[in-house]
């Protein structure tokens, strides 16, 4: 259920508000990089908290604030070559 919120911009020191939005449909796939070097990098974006904002962009859009947590995985070429 969404529910208004304040909080402080920590660039500007304002208070900004907004509602939160509860997300009701979510797939979170993880990312999958391999770096130059050969390591595996594996990344899944959890998000915890979307708020849409009182105020719009220069165009008139919503502006949506997400808080999301990032978990990583690394997985070496040593790592790779003993599997």
């Amino acid at each position: 259920m969404a529910y208004r919120k304040k909080r402080s911009n920590p660039k500007t020191g304002l208070i900004q508000t907004g509602t939160v939005l509860d997300v009701v449909e979510s797939s979170e796939p993880l990312i999958r990089l391999k770096l130059e070097d050969g390591t595996l990098v594996r990344l899944k974006i959890s998000v915890i908290e979307v708020m849409k904002m009182d105020e719009t962009d220069a165009n008139g859009k919503p502006i949506y604030d997400f808080n999301a947590s990032l978990a990583a995985t690394i997985v070496p070429i040593e790592e790779q070559l003993d599997g």
